[in-house]
């Protein structure tokens, strides 16, 4: 009888490690499936770093371009601005030349008058 307790024991005893050992093994494939959900769900957010980081890469490059060609536009602005101040005060030279060939024009004129006079005042005399 001993023996049959004995038997009945060990039978339960493993009927009762492989029931805990068949859970252990639903817990394990349980905490698979979630760790496989976290993994995938982790690549997903790491595939969408690398879509933010790859367009913020590309935003930086067009913010570049942009710096640059504003900085290209102000340059020729101030280029334009500096041959617009040339070319005015290249007229204002050009106005003040006329204007001193016009007055000594005027005196050369004047000049001549005199010495027409003074030729007909001394061919009179003579």
């Amino acid at each position: 009888m001993s023996v049959v307790k004995s038997l009945k024991k060990l039978t339960c005893a493993a009927i009762k490690s492989s029931v805990k050992r068949k859970e252990e093994h639903k817990c394990e494939a349980e905490e698979l499936k979630k760790l496989q959900k976290q993994t995938i769900a982790l690549i997903k957010y790491l595939n969408e770093l690398e879509e933010n980081n790859r367009l913020l890469k590309l935003t930086v490059v067009e913010m570049e371009l942009e710096l640059q060609e504003n900085t290209r536009k102000q340059k020729l602005s101030k280029t334009s601005r500096a041959i617009e101040q040339e070319r005015k005060e290249f007229q204002k030279r050009q106005h003040q030349l006329e204007a001193q060939v016009l007055t000594k024009n005027v005196a050369i004129q004047h000049l001549q008058e005199q010495l027409r006079q003074q030729q007909v005042i001394e061919n009179e005399e003579h």
